[in-house]
């Protein structure tokens, strides 16, 4: 099975590569028409990442092409700016120490340079601290509506202090409240019941007021909570986002802390207010989002002059402070409205609110939980930057798209991919921060972007008379940029007065009528080409030459396309160390070469491209043909060299013999060398025709040649010794084993003859001796019949016979 895949993964491989290389070179040229529309440096660095400006003062055509082609066209100078990440401050992730200061969240400050359409990748790492400091501000609608829950609020605090103490050692509460706006149609405008909004029986109306900035004494939060009392409005919808824009805004007053996590739970029975219902009472004059309470009374003083902040302006306050909103609403016909705006308000939490209040504490500690258990990563990034993210929340691996993960532990690390891209240049111009954050942390990663829409070389223009046809252009990255009212390549022309029929006829090749060969423009008598691809006075060639690798005669380091402005015919101009139409071909060998001198250790062809191809039926492999997996060590590859070298004898001719650049020296027995050094010693043996043994051995020395020693006297066997290493005519051996076979055969058959013998003389005997034992009765069978019949005639005395 396991071979079975690799074969249709091969299969798919070769079938495939043409496909590929097609797309491949369609994305090329589809990238080089975006460039060639781009007529100078810094709109063709944003017009698609893959495209390059050539700064050379001699280059023809356009200069704005993909940066393959570019190189293939040999330019010299090019300008391809590329973006980049530089991290300026990372802070390792920590608990809360003895100030309460803990790392949740980390790298804090990142430099991106971006280029137009080419992403760079920030990765982040977030970790759930221990023991992190809790702000929790209690807003509460104080209609009379919710008359009954005072009590119950009151022993509230003990229940928090008790259940988030639980979560965090560091808690601060504070207890705020609102109605509505205190004008008609939102509250009574009697003087009375301004001053008495139950008429006698309740609190003034008002908008919000801060009864308990952020304390750690939760004596004083019951205290604060126990002396307040409820007023009335007229309408059914309170002024909550009035109460919600002011909690936000005014850090200083609720006593946020910068280090710690901040939550509000907006408590209330009733619906609310937003933009736009300030009309109703003339109040026409936009929600600012400022902080306006009044620094002695801590009521909002601008109730009546501003209008109900929108519910974009509190997600985007909420989130800028940092402040994750739980909202507690009675199962009413106002839930339905509150879970839409939860929908609207990034990390916000909602739950039922029980209609005595008493399940408060339960509510925010499953809020707090919930809070602390998931991390959801946003950013303020503006409409030029696109932000995508990739999740790593588990051993799962990544989740491309997602910003969060959830059910997460105490000290668990998190990790998120953040891709920017720049989609166009920022129209302000200049660098753009921005930042990145989970919701519900007071921690953040600033982010300096710096878009590339600019080229280095376009602050070093040059206005001169001699660059630029009388200073009518500057010369800028390589070309004139013209003034208002002249074109043309040294800003020569003027765009009122056309072109001429002369300059016409210029632009048009003899025994042709088409003006640059419709490729390109006549701009004052000269062609300017429309696609690089083009090049010549009149556009008339192109770089069709053959292609290597997928480059016209395999790119600029093996040759140039020539192109023959007559005859339109291309060619490749290979560079001197290389050959063939593509200039695919090599001229050196050196690659082929081995130990022995010969080309691929004379079992191979060395190919045009300098490699060798080893002969089919001959036992050495490799590169070079030099490896011989049957074969012991380098013998084999030095054997030639030896046999006509020291003995005139074996394959080579005497040019070949010549190549071996192996070292051979003579000495009187190579066997004695292994006394020295026998680790690296390797008897190399060879037997001639004149059943003689040759024996040499090898040594590498330290500049990586080879020594090569040889035994000058051959070791020789005479058949008077015994005959051991006479060596025995094959043919004698094989009539030796057919005489054997024969010899065999006739042995068995006869022994086969032998036993049916010995056992027929055996029955035979035992027959006879049966017979001569058996005692026959001598009278007439009864059965028989005679053959002759005696007749007697009564009228004679005597028979007749």
């Amino acid at each position: 099975m396991t071979h079975n895949r690799v074969f249709l993964f091969a299969l798919a491989v070769i079938f495939s590569a043409p496909v590929l290389y097609h797309c491949q070179q369609l994305s090329q040229n589809a990238a080089a028409d975006i460039c060639a529309e781009a007529m100078r440096c810094r709109d063709c660095i944003v017009s698609d990442p893959s495209c390059a400006w050539c700064e050379d003062d001699d280059f023809s055509g356009k200069r704005c092409d993909s940066l393959m082609n570019m190189q293939t066209r040999n330019c010299g100078n090019i300008t391809f700016p590329t973006g980049s990440v530089n991290i300026t401050k990372e802070a390792e992730l920590k608990d809360a120490d003895n100030n309460g200061e803990a790392v949740q969240f980390t790298p804090q400050q990142a430099r991106v340079f971006l280029k137009v359409g080419e992403p760079q990748v920030i990765r982040l790492q977030v970790r759930l601290a221990k023991d992190y400091p809790l702000d929790l501000y209690y807003l509460m609608d104080l209609s009379q509506s919710l008359k009954p829950d005072i009590q119950n609020v009151k022993g509230l605090a003990e229940g928090l202090e008790r259940e988030l103490k639980n979560l965090t050692t560091d808690l601060q509460l504070g207890f705020g409240s609102f109605v509505d706006k205190t004008t008609l149609p939102f509250t009574l405008f009697d003087v009375t019941c301004l001053n008495d909004g139950c008429c006698l029986s309740c609190d003034p109306p008002f908008s919000f007021r801060n009864q308990l900035p952020l304390t750690n004494k939760i004596g004083i939060f019951k205290e604060s909570v126990g002396n307040v009392s409820v007023s009335t409005s007229l309408d059914t919808p309170e002024g909550g986002l009035d109460a919600l824009m002011q909690v936000a805004a005014c850090e200083d007053q609720i006593g946020w802390r910068d280090r710690a996590r901040r939550i509000v739970v907006y408590a209330t029975d009733a619906g609310f207010h937003m933009a736009g219902d300030g009309k109703l009472a003339g109040i026409v004059q936009p929600n600012d989002g400022q902080c306006r309470l009044d620094p002695v009374t801590n009521v909002y003083m601008k109730s009546t002059e501003q209008d109900f902040p929108s519910v974009g302006q509190i997600n985007a306050m909420l989130r800028e402070k940092n402040i994750v909103p739980v909202l507690a609403v009675t199962q009413n016909t106002h839930y339905d409205v509150y879970a839409e705006l939860k929908q609207l308000i990034e990390g916000s939490q909602l739950g039922p609110l029980a209609s005595n209040s008493l399940n408060v504490v339960r509510l925010v500690t499953n809020a707090y939980k919930q809070i602390t258990s998931e991390v959801n990563v946003g950013d303020t990034s503006p409409d030029n930057i696109d932000i995508s993210y990739t999740s790593y929340c588990d051993a799962e691996g990544p989740v491309p798209g997602s910003s969060k993960c959830i059910d997460l532990l105490l000290q668990q690390v998190v990790e998120f991919d953040v891709e920017i891209l720049a989609q166009d240049c920022s129209p302000n111009g200049g660098q753009q921060t921005f930042t990145i954050r989970p919701f519900g942390f007071d921690e953040s990663l600033t982010v300096i972007a710096d878009v590339i829409c600019s080229c280095d070389c376009e602050s070093k223009g040059i206005k001169d008379r001699s660059l630029c046809s009388s200073a009518n252009g500057t010369f800028t990255c390589g070309q004139c940029e013209c003034d208002e009212g002249r074109y043309g390549t040294e800003c020569e022309c003027d765009s009122d007065s056309g072109s001429s029929p002369e300059d016409m006829s210029s632009c048009i090749r003899q025994n042709s009528t088409n003006v640059c060969q419709l490729r390109g423009q006549c701009i004052c008598g000269q062609c300017v080409c429309s696609n690089p691809e083009y090049f010549g006075q009149y556009c008339e060639c192109d770089y069709s030459c053959e292609k290597f690798q997928g480059l016209p005669c395999g790119g600029q380091q093996r040759g140039e396309c020539y192109c023959d402005t007559r005859t339109l015919e291309r060619e490749c101009r290979c560079k001197p160390d290389y050959y063939g139409s593509a200039c695919e071909c090599i001229s050196s060998t050196k690659d082929c070469e081995t130990i022995n001198g010969l080309l691929c250790n004379g079992w191979g062809n060395c190919t045009c491209e300098g490699k060798c191809q080893c002969e089919t039926d001959s036992p050495f492999r490799g590169s070079k043909c030099d490896e011989c997996p049957t074969c012991v060590g380098q013998c084999s590859s030095f054997q030639d060299c030896v046999l006509c070298q020291v003995f005139d004898k074996g394959p080579f001719t005497g040019e070949q013999c010549d190549m071996c650049k192996a070292r051979i020296t003579l000495v009187d027995d190579v066997k004695k060398l292994s006394m020295v050094n026998d680790t690296d010693f390797v008897l190399c043996e060879y037997r001639d025709d004149d059943n003689c043994t040759i024996l040499y051995t090898y040594q590498l020395q330290d500049n990586g040649s080879y020594t090569v020693l040889v035994q000058s006297e051959k070791v020789c066997v005479s058949p008077k010794d015994g005959g051991r290493r006479t060596q025995v005519p094959w043919i004698w051996i094989i009539i030796g084993i057919i005489a054997g076979i024969l010899l065999l055969g006739i042995f068995i058959i006869a022994l086969i003859r032998l036993w049916i013998f010995i056992q027929e003389r055996r029955e035979y005997a035992k027959f006879e001796q049966e017979r001569k034992g058996a005692g026959w009765n001598k009278s007439d069978n009864p059965l028989f019949k005679p053959s002759t019949t005696t007749v007697m005639n009564p009228m004679h005395g005597k028979a007749l016979e």
